[in-house]
């Protein structure tokens, strides 16, 4: 114990000998842990192949019960960055609701807009990759609760994300698929998520993935399922704009709007707000 070690011996366990190095106060003693845990268990956290995500999460829990919080970090970050790999483990599922939490969180804190489309696919990823036993079913709705807040980041810096490297390579595939799904789950997110505030800017990008004559919508039965996701977006956010136009052109929004739109749709609204419909 205080011979200067920088290893434990053969069979000692790392709970007892953290638990010892509380008793008397030897933090070098739980270094020396942290160090075993991180080289047997988490590998110095290389990629997610031969199985380390399962002694990755073990790692966790321990380090959770232990009370080393250094590690336990670096874990929690580690799992956070292979959610996709990590979280369809069965040892994930075992982790406590408070971990599980805790795990969800931390990938929530990284999302931004530009990786809020990439997490977006690795939620349906994930998804799709869970068994249909019971003891996916608490990860499962963990990974339903990422895709929506990624949906709401998305719907929310719509015009920003649709410009970012992530967004256009999910266009690319959705684009050769009769069933874009997460296309569609980000149009349901949309027309969900459309208000007064933010119909305009909305309304801007959808058209700018269009990027035709609107006048042209109705003969869109024979395109392809990702186009006329688009477009049908685009024809509701019309639809939204014309029925509270009143409201929407006091908004900052409205004046990023072209001429050309606004004029129309000050000749199509309708309710005017001068008692004309």
């Amino acid at each position: 114990m205080y011979g200067a070690i920088v290893d434990l011996p053969p069979g000692a366990s790392a709970s007892q000998v953290v638990l010892a190095a509380d008793m008397l106060g030897l933090e070098g003693l739980k270094d020396v842990v942290e160090m075993v845990l991180t080289r047997d268990y988490c590998r110095f956290f290389p990629k997610p192949i031969d199985g380390v995500q399962k002694t990755v999460l073990e790692c966790l829990s321990l380090t959770h019960a232990l009370g080393l919080q250094n590690l336990h970090v670096l874990c929690k970050r580690w799992v956070a960055d292979h959610f996709v790999k990590t979280w369809c483990e069965r040892n994930f599922s075992l982790l406590s609701p408070e971990l599980h939490l805790s795990c969800l969180t931390a990938v929530t804190e990284t999302m931004t807009v530009h990786n809020a489309v990439t997490m977006l696919c690795g939620t349906e990823q994930l998804i799709g990759s869970l068994p249909e036993v019971k003891w996916a079913q608490q990860v499962r709705s963990l990974a339903t609760e990422l895709q929506e807040e990624s949906l709401h980041v998305i719907v929310q810096h719509l015009p920003t994300v649709i410009r970012t490297q992530a967004f256009l390579d999910l266009c690319r595939r959705e684009e050769s698929t009769r069933e874009p799904a997460s296309l569609k789950k980000l149009c349901s997110a949309v027309r969900e998520g459309v208000t007064v505030d933010n119909c305009c800017d909305l309304f801007a990008a959808v058209h700018c993935l269009c990027g035709d004559d609107m006048g042209e919508e109705g003969g869109r039965k024979q395109e392809e399922p990702f186009r006329q996701q688009i477009c049908t977006l685009r024809s509701r956010l019309w639809t939204f704009l014309l029925q509270t136009f009143y409201a929407v052109r006091h908004t900052q929004g409205w004046e990023t709007l072209s001429s050309q739109h606004r004029e129309r749709i000050l000749a199509e609204a309708i309710d005017k707000g001068d008692n004309r419909r």
